[in-house]
């Protein structure tokens, strides 16, 4: 076991990660022949809605963010609690970084590179996943523009999306259609029922209340 609840072997996390680098370096690429428009009609035909994320040096803070809150608002906190997992596991981290032949040498170099901007996004793509207990789904672009998922399997009940798909190699959400429809239908159901009841001072904010508590995927 490397980290607590992680039942899963070097060897195997270690192939993900690489998976995962090779993919987003193999995606950078490919996606510089992709517009903006192109993108949206390949994932409106997949049925997925993409939402833009701000592209800083907190963009996959702000992805992940996004995907457990339907909001950026939360990144710094996401930030945080990754700062917080490597400094409370230096040495099992420093232990993960060698074996899977990282640039970097110790977890406080790898953490001094979180605050300038991620030069290897697939550790924290992994390690927040892990954090959030998520399995993680990329999305990424094949030959012809058919949009294809990639599976980080760690073994817990829900996942999160997110897509590679931007030419700029910045990360952004992805939600399912459907999700996005059920969303907006117990949305509207909200503010008739506290619309009934003469609450209407309240209707937004337990409106949004209530809608992000329930935002995630199975």
């Amino acid at each position: 076991m490397i980290f607590p609840g992680l039942n899963l072997k070097y060897q195997f996390l270690k192939q993900y990660i690489h998976n995962i680098k090779k993919l987003l370096k193999r995606q950078r690429q490919r996606a510089k022949d992709m517009d903006d428009l192109s993108l949206r009609m390949a994932l409106d035909k997949s049925d997925y809605y993409l939402k833009h994320i701000a592209k800083d040096k907190n963009n996959i803070f702000r992805v992940f963010s996004d995907s457990l809150n339907f909001s950026q608002s939360n990144y710094k906190q996401v930030k945080s609690e990754l700062y917080e997992f490597i400094q409370k596991n230096t040495n099992t981290f420093k232990n993960l970084l060698k074996f899977i032949g990282s640039r970097f040498e110790s977890a406080e170099e790898y953490l001094d590179d979180l605050s300038k901007g991620l030069k290897e996004p697939e550790i924290a793509l992994t390690m927040l996943s892990y954090i959030y207990k998520r399995n993680l789904f990329l999305l990424y672009s094949d030959e012809g523009s058919v949009i294809k998922k990639y599976k980080l399997d760690l073994g817990f009940k829900e996942s999160v999306f997110i897509s590679i798909l931007d030419n700029t190699g910045s990360f952004d959400t992805v939600y399912h259609k459907e999700y996005i429809k059920n969303s907006g239908i117990m949305q509207s159901i909200i503010f008739d029922v506290l619309d009934q009841i003469g609450d209407k001072d309240k209707t937004q904010e337990n409106c949004s209340s209530n809608y992000k508590r329930n935002l995630f995927y199975k």
